[in-house]
């Protein structure tokens, strides 16, 4: 009924359809002797608990971005993205400067190019919905 894909979903969504999941099992009577025959109840106590506390989590931290200064944001990103590629410059002059191969920032290096390939792939699913994303499984 509710599909296989409610962690693809995005975070209103997949808290909606987890209450609306909980409140089946509670409600319908087929689905409490389920709960009851199988012994589910501390597993839909623990479902429910995080499940509110995740959403509680996560409409404080929409409060504060709604209470924020829009330019003191702007201004954190830009300071952090001269910050990062400060640090990218200066690991790269490094790299490049090692007198003996192999250079101990080669490991450093593929790791943030992992992350950014990682964090490019998250803000890609976050724009396109799932039918229309590039498979990256390859």
């Amino acid at each position: 009924m509710y599909g296989n894909g409610i962690a693809r979903q995005n975070y209103q969504s997949e808290t909606a359809t987890l209450n609306n999941m909980l409140n089946d099992f509670a409600t319908k009577p087929e689905l409490a002797a389920a709960v009851t025959a199988f012994s589910l109840q501390p597993w839909l106590d623990e479902l429910q608990d995080a499940n509110t506390q995740f959403n509680d989590e996560y409409l404080t931290r929409t409060q504060e971005y709604g209470a924020a200064n829009p330019e003191t944001l702007k201004s954190k990103r830009e300071e952090v993205n001269v910050a990062y590629y400060a640090l990218r410059d200066r690991i790269d002059a490094l790299h490049t400067l090692v007198e003996t191969p192999p250079s101990p920032y080669t490991t450093v290096i593929n790791q943030l190019n992992a992350l950014t390939d990682q964090y490019n792939t998250l803000l890609l699913h976050r724009t396109l919905p799932p039918e229309n994303a590039p498979d990256t499984s390859e």
